[in-house]
């Protein structure tokens, strides 16, 4: 492997880690106005954070498994 793809591949990593962070901060700073919105306790608001995390979790590890599976080329294409 050429050292430029090198860095694509970790610039590609990088990107997509810094996607994951700010789509938590997106949800984790719209939680007080979706309390106010729903009228729910601060309880029953933190679950949409919770369950937001489970299914980034679920994605990722698919996302690994289905590359496993096709192949990081056939599955990259085909996304």
């Amino acid at each position: 492997m050429r050292p430029a793809e090198r860095w694509m591949i970790a610039a590609t990593v990088m990107l997509a880690t810094y996607v994951a962070v700010i789509d938590l901060t997106i949800v984790n700073v719209a939680l007080p106005e979706m309390r106010g919105t729903f009228a729910v306790t601060l309880d029953a608001i933190t679950w949409v954070a919770v369950s937001y995390n489970i299914a980034e979790i679920v994605m990722v590890t698919m996302a690994s498994w289905c590359t496993k599976l096709l192949g990081a080329r056939t599955f990259i294409s085909t996304a």
